[in-house]
């Protein structure tokens, strides 16, 4: 924290019950064409519990949709990935989890109206 503090990188902490506004945390994003990594390791364990390591108190599930939402109407996504899935034998929240956040961006983005379709095969 100390490193992005003096480089004058922005931080939002979810400390005393404070949380960001997800505005406010895309407004700070200073590119207009972002690349997204969704790490399901930051997202509260009774959402994504098969993960390599659980985050007591991590994002609502809710406020990640809302979250990957506005980012998707304030910014030109032009790819994603989801990572840190650790599929558990007889447990499939997580997949489905990982799934439903795909499927939701892929929403976003057809809803962005910023997809330009690939020009191969043109």
């Amino acid at each position: 924290m100390d490193f992005a503090h003096e480089k004058g990188f922005p931080v939002f902490e979810w400390k005393g019950g404070k949380v960001p506004i997800p505005s406010e945390i895309v407004g700070a994003i200073t590119t207009d064409t972002v690349y997204i990594t969704l790490d399901v390791d930051g997202i509260d364990p009774a959402f994504m519990p098969a993960t390599g390591t659980p985050v007591q108190g991590g994002l609502d599930w809710y406020y990640t949709l809302s979250l990957l939402e506005e980012v998707f109407k304030k910014k030109r996504v032009v790819g994603a990935d989801i990572v840190e899935v650790a599929p558990r034998q007889g447990d499939v929240v997580t997949e489905y989890g990982a799934a439903q956040l795909c499927y939701s961006m892929i929403g976003f983005l057809n809803a962005s109206n910023t997809f330009i379709p690939s020009s191969r095969g043109t």
